[in-house]
């Protein structure tokens, strides 16, 4: 809709001008001159901290000491515009390419494609079908971390919509390709950086695993990052002990219908 896309390059005027601020938040040497109009609404955390008795209510300034720069921007931008480019190098630089123009043009159906890829992923796991050696399509690290922060930002500053969106980023973005290093790399990053009754990224990243595991299990640094990390062990466990529960039901139900078929053989016979 027209007045829609015009309040979105507004919104995008103001994060990238800084007009009319009347809140900084400061990540590590990075200053971002917002808006509490924009941003409070659609996060408890810098609604309290600008509404409470703390010092940035008095002082309009938050500092995000732990956080990456990146991060924080692609934050800013959902905010503003209601989406950001998990495109780009690793989240922990300093250089942001973040540009909010493009952003405000993106179309995203999360439904959708959330959709698509669960059921590819169901149906992979289901069939034991190894991912075919010679597709080319090779899925990105630096992408998929991009997502993961994103996940993790949203859920330490209590933004839902973010978070929602952030795995429906990631679920597309999963499919692909993957090679050993990055299903190491990517586990690693979702494991450490969510806790574990957070499901979204966990399970999707198990299924992954389970995918792979007739060969990830021989890729030593994985086998390392197993012993160091027992909770992926034991959900990677879980996963293949109930795809090994569904093979033998299937096989089961498909020696009674053998069975059925013979009996009703031999009956046609003799009669």
């Amino acid at each position: 809709m027209a007045g829609d896309s015009e309040a979105k390059c507004l919104r995008a005027d103001l994060i990238k001008s800084g007009k009319y601020s009347d809140l900084t938040i400061t990540c590590k040497w990075r200053v971002f001159k917002v808006h509490k109009i924009i941003v409070c609404p659609r996060s408890s955390f810098f609604a309290k901290a600008c509404d409470g008795n703390f010092l940035e209510s008095l002082t309009n300034n938050i500092e995000l000491r732990d956080d990456d720069i990146s991060t924080v921007e692609r934050m800013l931008c959902f905010l503003y515009t209601g989406n950001y480019h998990d495109e780009g190098q690793d989240p922990s630089s300093d250089v942001v390419p973040i540009d909010v123009e493009q952003i405000i043009k993106m179309d995203v159906q999360p439904s959708v494609n959330a959709s698509l890829i669960l059921v590819t992923l169901s149906a992979a796991s289901q069939r034991h079908t190894p991912p075919n050696p010679r597709e080319k399509i090779t899925v990105d690290a630096n992408t998929l971390l991009n997502n993961v922060s994103v996940y993790a930002i949203a859920d330490k500053y209590d933004v839902p919509e973010l978070k929602e969106l952030a795995i429906c980023k990631f679920k597309t973005r999963c499919v692909g390709h993957w090679n050993d290093d990055v299903i190491t790399t990517i586990a690693k990053a979702v494991y450490e950086s969510t806790p574990a009754n957070d499901r979204a990224l966990r399970d999707q990243m198990v299924r992954i695993c389970h995918i792979y595991a007739y060969r990830i299990n021989k890729y030593l640094p994985f086998r390392s990052l197993l012993s160091e990390n027992g909770e992926i062990a034991l959900e990677l466990l879980d996963v293949t002990l109930a795809s090994l529960k569904r093979r033998d039901t299937f096989l089961s139900q498909v020696a009674e219908l053998m069975k059925w078929q013979r009996n009703r053989l031999r009956s046609s016979e003799g009669g």
